[in-house]
This record gives C-alpha cells, sequence and structure tokens, in this order.
C-alpha cells in the first residue's frame, strides 16, 4: 500500500502532523508503564503525550508526566525516536483527521513525587524486560519498549 505524499507546507485540513513525547522511568531497573481503557482494549503505555504548538520540548514531557503521574522528572537523554500514522485522531475542538506522529522517547529519572494517576489512566505498574512481553502495548510506546528493553 503506498502513502500519499504528506506536504507539511500546505497541510490539507483533514491531516495533522504531531509531536509526541514519552518518558521511559527507571526505578531500580524497572520501567513506569500505564494502563487505561482505549476503543481497541486495554492497553499499556509510557507516561508522556502531545508537545503544545509553543512549548519547550523538555518542559512538555515534563508537564506531561507531571499531569499523569505527579512525579516530578529530569530528562537524562534521548533513547529513540519514530513515527507512526493515527487515522481518525480527534482533536479537543472535535476536528477529526489523520495524523503523522512523530514520537521522541527519552530516559527520564525521578526527582520527587509519589505517583498518582490522573483520569487518563487506570493502572500503572514497574516492569522488568521479560515482563513486557505480557503485554499488549499502545502503538505510541511499543516503538519504545522495544527499543529500550531489548
Amino acid at each position: 500500500m503506498r502513502r500519499r505524499k504528506l506536504d507539511l507546507y500546505n497541510l490539507k485540513q483533514d491531516s495533522a502532523f504531531l509531536i509526541s513525547q514519552k518518558a521511559l522511568i527507571l526505578l531500580n531497573s524497572k520501567l513506569l508503564v500505564l494502563g487505561c481503557q482505549k476503543e481497541n482494549g486495554f492497553l499499556w503505555e509510557l507516561p508522556g503525550g502531545l508537545l503544545e504548538a509553543e512549548e519547550d520540548m523538555d518542559k512538555g514531557l515534563i508537564r506531561e508526566v507531571k499531569e499523569e503521574t505527579a512525579l516530578i522528572i529530569s530528562i537524562s537523554k534521548l533513547i529513540c525516536s519514530c513515527s507512526h500514522w493515527i487515522h481518525n485522531f480527534k482533536f479537543k475542538d472535535g476536528r477529526i483527521v489523520n495524523s503523522r506522529i512523530i514520537e521522541l522517547a527519552y530516559e527520564c529519572h525521578i526527582i520527587n513525587g509519589t505517583i498518582k494517576l490522573s483520569n487518563e489512566h487506570n493502572e500503572y505498574c514497574w516492569i522488568s524486560a521479560e515482563d513486557s512481553k505480557e503485554y499488549k502495548w499502545n502503538i505510541n510506546s511499543k516503538h519504545a519498549i522495544d527499543f529500550y528493553l531489548k
């Protein structure tokens, strides 16, 4: 299947190009993952989310992690990047578009806080590399999980 060319300088109104950042937060050699119910079942993912249009990249990831987990983190280094498509991505204003998402995953460390989940997630756990094979991953985190835990 051939993808249509996405001209970023002349985006059609039914397309978007977004940046998402994910935090690989380690504690005692285990990785923090968050679980939530999605349309296609219960999925696990890394903390993080979409970068706001006028937001610095580091501040965006720190904000997302704090919103989702109540943790204050520091960002160590970029671990991996990838891209994927989400068809029928729904913006908060109700627009539905086909969106190319650039995912950036960073190694992060906890500075302060105790995990308190937002209403975006139902569960959290700390997993080892061996445990990761037992989880069903959201597309927004699968590449980073596979890359980091290999």
